[in-house]
């Protein structure tokens, strides 16, 4: 059993409550993923990241808090939905 801050002993979640909230997570993570791809892509297809002061697109992302290889991975992700618009 868990115990809570409040000293309270609790039974712990069934199984199929944690893997519905794992699969809710992982729906959430993928919408979010696919959103910050399109964006990318359109900011590098239309250079406005120079328009907001950053030579680079790495610049940005870097500045946003993202990493370089999760920058390249969601870049080539918004370029591969561009070329496939019904995804």
């Amino acid at each position: 059993m868990a115990q809570r801050e409040t000293g309270v002993l609790e039974a712990p979640p069934d199984v199929d409550t944690l893997i519905e909230e794992i699969r809710e997570a992982a729906r959430e993570g993928d919408e979010a993923a696919l959103r910050a791809a399109r964006a990318l892509e359109l900011i590098e297809r239309s250079k406005s990241a120079r328009e907001m002061g950053h030579a680079l697109l790495g610049d940005l992302v870097t500045r946003l808090g993202l990493s370089p290889r999760r920058a390249r991975e969601l870049l080539d992700l918004g370029r591969s939905l561009r070329c496939h618009p019904g995804l």
